[in-house]
């Protein structure tokens, strides 16, 4: 996982009708980003889990997750060919 750079606390969601609508329903979208709890994303770096939690499910187990913080330069996610290049000038700095 990677350190989230915003608060995803404080993210909206865009309506087909034009208006925007706070991510969480619990009013953290309003509060001081100093009292909102660290988030991090996954980067699909590491993932450990049982077989028989996956076979269960079908999907990737999403009870006790404990992360592994990574550094962004070890979270870079490439998913395109234009990735790749980021990804080259960002390692090469």
């Amino acid at each position: 996982m990677c350190l989230a750079t915003a608060p995803p606390q404080k993210a909206y969601c865009l309506n087909k009708n034009g208006t925007a609508s706070p991510l969480l329903s619990n009013g953290e979208a309003f509060k001081p980003r100093q009292s909102l709890a660290p988030c991090a994303y996954p980067n699909g770096a590491i993932y450990i889990f049982t077989v028989a939690d996956f076979s269960l499910q079908k999907i990737l187990p999403r009870d006790q997750v404990f992360p592994y913080i990574m550094d962004p330069k070890s979270s870079i996610d490439i998913d395109t060919p234009k990735d790749i290049n980021f990804a080259e000038l960002y390692l090469n700095d």
